[in-house]
């Protein structure tokens, strides 16, 4: 219901571009300058204020953020970003649909958080080792493989030493599900448990999703 009766947005902006996911609205707009990027971002940020005062639907500024994409550090500080007559902070990252998505695009910090929980996953791994192996690679595959990799054909494109870290994470899996010594090194206890690298995963997503296009 609330979709349908929000289904109309985008045809009341002209300026910028707008996507939607259920209750989740991202605007953004693309130019040669941080000055005219904001005053485009602006200018859309009126169309939906005005929209949202028709419909009588209240955004929520706290959960209402900006953030500019830039490769290059911008002199100054950047315009004022406005919805209706109050500010929308501007932040370095931000989560959108569960992925963390910083202004330099290096995923550093969806990276992060996604070590700390994969670090907790398979510590909990590692408690069940009285599990047949069989299960306990199941369980690791389909569980926790899963929720670790989620959307990783987004954020795989990292750097080498940030893929290498959950390479590291995911070896220490392979030592723990076939009671390997913790001292070998990872490519060790990848090749005898015979497991391919983390960064498969993100190749193997990658083909996947150019196989569906």
């Amino acid at each position: 219901m609330f979709t349908i009766y929000v289904n109309d947005l985008p045809d009341h902006i002209d300026s910028g571009d707008l996507y939607m996911y259920g209750d989740d609205t991202t605007v953004y707009c693309i130019g040669p300058n941080v000055d005219q990027v904001i005053s485009s971002l602006n200018k859309t940020m009126k169309q939906v204020f005005m929209w949202s005062v028709k419909n009588r639907l209240t955004i929520h500024p706290i959960k209402t953020e900006a953030m500019i994409l830039k490769k290059s550090t911008f002199m100054g500080p950047p315009p004022l970003h406005y919805f209706g007559t109050g500010l929308i902070n501007l932040v370095d990252y931000t989560t959108f649909l569960g992925v963390k998505i910083d202004n330099r695009l290096s995923w550093s910090v969806h990276i992060d958080s996604v070590k700390k929980l994969f670090k907790q996953k398979v510590g909990a791994l590692k408690r069940m080792r009285i599990l047949p192996k069989q299960s306990l690679e199941e369980l690791y595959f389909k569980s926790i493989i899963p929720s670790i990799t989620y959307s990783i054909s987004i954020w795989g494109n990292c750097s080498p030493s940030a893929m290498n870290s959950l390479n590291i994470i995911h070896a220490r899996a392979s030592c723990i599900i076939n009671n390997l010594q913790p001292s070998l090194a990872d490519d060790i206890c990848l090749i005898k448990s015979n497991w391919l690298p983390f960064s498969y995963f993100y190749k193997k997503s990658v083909l996947t999703l150019m196989h569906k296009v």
